[in-house]
């Protein structure tokens, strides 16, 4: 089984190799701080009213195939998309006792399957 842990043992030593650090004058921060570009101006978000009412008036229902969609679309700072997507498998009777093991379902997950390691489902 494959992992991402290691294991070193210290051994110490009368001449360490240390790494050497560049100390910057104040001159020389200066100009490498001169150069510095300031940050393009990101999209500001809407001021967005979170009423029940502001929020049924903008949901756009529907459905896709078997899959009933609700959109809410605003402007967001950035002008970053985010989706999220709760999928529901199974009646109330079928499900009845599951909820606290659905919690521990996506920490689970993340640790690694049968199949792929921790970093290859993080490239999913």
């Amino acid at each position: 089984m494959s992992s991402n842990r290691s294991i070193a043992k210290f051994i110490p030593t009368d001449n360490p190799v240390r790494a050497s650090i560049k100390r910057y004058t104040d001159e020389e921060i200066t100009a490498i701080a001169g150069k510095a570009k300031p940050p393009e101006k990101v999209a500001e978000g809407e001021v967005f009213e979170t009423t029940i009412a502001n929020i049924e008036a903008r949901t756009k229902r529907g459905q896709i195939g078997s899959v009933k969609t609700a959109f809410l679309a605003k402007k967001t700072r950035g002008e970053v998309v985010t989706l999220r997507l709760t999928m529901n498998h199974g009646d109330e009777k079928s499900l009845r006792g599951l909820n606290q093991t659905a919690g521990f379902v996506d920490a689970l997950l993340m640790t690694g399957t049968a199949k792929r390691n921790r970093q290859q489902i993080k490239m999913i």
